[in-house]
């Protein structure tokens, strides 16, 4: 196929390609790419409504919380914010 480039979202995953039958192929990693015209930021009240005007959110979102999604960054991340408002939800459908 040509002017084919696989794109992953992960080193390991580009390596499995590489060492597959797809090899023949460029591969480039793109981690958790998004279409930044439609997910960006918009006037919004939601901090207002809920009373943290001038604060920063951090969201991180997973379908399956665990170390390899990220929870052990959240975990440290919380004792670095220790003493600060903070709440975590783990949410399950």
């Amino acid at each position: 196929m040509p002017n084919l480039t696989i794109i992953t979202p992960s080193n390991l995953l580009k390596e499995k390609v590489q060492a597959s039958f797809l090899s023949e192929y460029p591969v480039e990693v793109k981690y958790n790419t998004i279409n930044i015209h439609i997910f960006k930021p918009t006037p919004s009240t939601f901090k207002q409504n809920h009373g943290i005007q001038g604060k920063k959110i951090i969201l991180g979102v997973a379908s399956v919380w665990n170390e390899r999604k990220g929870l052990d960054n959240f975990i440290e991340l919380s004792r670095l914010l220790e003493g600060k408002q903070l709440e975590v939800n783990n949410q399950e459908d």
